[in-house]
């Protein structure tokens, strides 16, 4: 076991190849893993042999009021959330939006994670013990 052992990790993505071998690793160094994926036949795949270390939630990432709901969606015994992996491909094979300017600005809430554009999620606490640990 790991000094993140009993970590909370949200995955977005989690039903994919990449996913699935993130969670894989997750679950060797003791975290438990909230898997989100679309796709909910692969979801439920993934959680019928990762066991009661993961809990399914079937979300759309381009749904932002399904975003938006996530929160509310994870158990307690899954929070609080220690860290957010935004693996969800979304844009894959869509159109790359093109702008004029360099620069960016961000409307995001303070305290949020902006997913996309299409919704937002409190934020894990940037501050303590595991914040500037790598995964």
């Amino acid at each position: 076991m790991t000094e993140q052992s009993g970590q909370s990790v949200v995955l977005t993505g989690a039903a994919g190849g990449m996913g699935r071998a993130i969670t894989k690793a997750l679950l060797e160094s003791g975290r438990r893993v909230v898997l989100v994926d679309r796709d909910a036949k692969a979801l439920e795949e993934l959680a019928s042999v990762a066991g009661n270390a993961v809990f399914p939630i079937q979300l759309d990432v381009s749904d932002g009021q399904a975003v938006d709901r996530l929160p509310d969606a994870i158990p307690a015994q899954f929070k609080p959330v220690d860290v957010l992996i935004n693996n969800a491909g979304h844009d894959i094979g869509g159109p790359f939006p093109r702008s004029s300017s360099r620069s960016t600005s961000s409307s995001t809430t303070p305290g949020t994670i902006s997913a996309g554009g299409r919704g937002s999620m409190p934020a894990p606490p940037t501050t303590g013990p595991t914040s500037s640990r790598p995964i």
